[in-house]
């Protein structure tokens, strides 16, 4: 191994280069632990500044900074992102649409929060579990370091990278392809209601609420995505650190020595194994480029110019008027919503295809032949089928209401329509009284809100038609 003798400057910067090279390797973890978790809890900070930025104009001025400095890495939609000094933890997509007037992944990323609903943290709850379960992982390998060997990469790759990668992957396909309708299959998920039998409530299968099945299937692959990243990458990173370090501390010159030698075979080759090492850069590449893409969906120029309610006044929640529509039905047809003012209304949104749909459909019959005389009028709209289908399903079940043909899903999006079924019932006047998301509802449930709707004859003030 051939060695070389160096002087003046360049000894003194060999040494200080060593120097810091051998600080690294003793305390690397330490280091990434305290900026690493700078890192991730910055985020947490953003909503706190909010909520005392009234009182202190720079802290308002701090989140926003905050919230632009993270936007880079996380696309902070949210309804995906947690909420602090609010009545709840997450809000659903209509509940933001809502009090927030702008729509598209461009208008809604700009929603932070407000007084009512408190605030967002910087970042979504993937990115929290993403990157909060690595700086966790480093606390937990600092008590274990010394017992603890790296985990195989086939084992990182099948737990910590596939489970993670094909979540994510999926909801961008997901929003690539129905954009903030609620009606792509990650946002409705109603393969998984087929695929379970509507065993579990419809919260837990639509939307992205805590306790949905999207939210708990990003903090469970993010956490383990973290948690083996540290038990593969660390322990190598340890004996890899320790064998720098003893090689640097022998080139570094004692007390007395005026010369430090530099060898010729690199330090870095010993106790490596630069295929692992290629491995884990290829990797991290390709992680960085999902995380780069996936900050931002894709969105079409109509929503990213959308500044405002389409609708006006009129929105798809309760106490709000009912958006207008009109559809043909299987027999050829046109209702007008609009035209159905004095009457009860029940807009139903359905498909052939979805289980708890088909079960409530005999029950929404029986109500409709029974108050129908009193001025009940059901609208069963269709999303997204041909007309053969839906008019062979009605004769099926002999309904007795119009099935009609939502072709396009225009009338789903408009009424943001987030899973199947959904049921909006609207009073005489034309006013959202009540939405159920999910089923089936039983004919008891479905009579009950029918009948004091049509019991009411003069309309109650304290009902209204716009505003918050």
């Amino acid at each position: 191994m051939e060695q070389t003798t160096v002087t003046g400057r360049t000894r003194d910067l060999v040494i200080a280069v060593d120097r810091f090279a051998l600080w690294i390797s003793r305390h690397w973890l330490g280091g990434f632990i305290l900026v690493y978790g700078a890192w991730v809890l910055t985020p947490f900070l953003a909503p706190a500044l909010m909520q005392v930025g009234a009182s202190f104009g720079f802290a308002q001025d701090a989140a926003d900074a905050i919230y632009l400095f993270y936007s880079f890495f996380c696309h902070q939609l949210p309804q995906r992102s947690l909420f602090l000094f609010g009545p709840q933890p997450m809000y659903s997509l209509a509940e933001i649409k809502a009090v927030w007037p702008e729509d598209g992944f461009f208008g809604l990323r700009q929603f932070i929060g407000n007084p009512a609903l408190g605030y967002k943290m910087a970042w979504s709850d993937r990115m929290i579990s993403f990157y909060g379960s690595i700086w966790i992982g480093a606390l937990i390998f600092a008590r274990v370091r010394r017992r603890l060997k790296s985990l195989s990469p086939i084992a990182w790759l099948v737990v910590g990278i596939l489970p993670v990668g094909i979540d994510g992957v999926s909801h961008m396909i997901n929003d690539a392809l129905a954009g903030t309708s609620g009606l792509g299959f990650r946002d409705t998920n109603a393969w998984l209601q087929a695929l379970t039998g509507n065993i579990f409530p419809p919260s837990f299968y639509a939307g992205d609420a805590l306790g949905s099945f999207n939210s708990d299937l990003r903090w469970i692959t993010g956490i383990l995505f973290g948690l083996t990243t540290v038990w593969f990458l660390f322990p190598i990173t340890e004996v890899t650190s320790g064998h720098r370090g003893r090689d640097v501390e022998h080139a570094i010159p004692s007390r007395g020595t005026s010369t430090p030698r530099v060898c010729a075979e690199s330090r870095m080759t010993r106790g490596q194994n630069p295929r692992a090492y290629a491995f884990v850069a290829t990797l991290f590449l390709l992680g960085a480029a999902w995380t780069w893409a996936n900050r931002l969906p894709p969105v079409s120029t109509a929503n990213a110019a959308q500044t405002e309610s389409p609708f006006g006044i009129a929105a798809p929640h309760a106490n709000f008027a009912a958006p207008p529509f009109a559809l043909t039905a299987v027999t050829g047809e046109t209702f007008d919503l609009n035209a159905l003012k004095g009457k009860v209304v029940v807009v139903n949104f359905w498909a052939t295809w979805c289980p708890p749909c088909r079960a409530e459909m005999p029950a929404i019959d029986q109500v409709y032949r029974a108050n129908q005389d009193a001025g009940l009028v059901v609208l069963a709209v269709d999303q997204l089928e041909d007309a053969a289908s839906v008019k062979q399903f009605g004769a099926q079940l002999n309904l007795s209401f119009p099935l009609l043909l939502d072709s396009d899903g225009a009338v789903g999006v408009r009424y943001q329509v987030r899973a199947l079924p959904t049921t909006f019932f609207v009073d005489r006047r034309g006013i959202i009284r009540d939405v159920v998301v999910g089923g089936p509802m039983s004919r008891e449930l479905i009579e009950g809100k029918v009948s004091s709707l049509l019991a009411e004859k003069v309309a109650d003030p304290a009902i209204h038609s716009g505003g918050n």
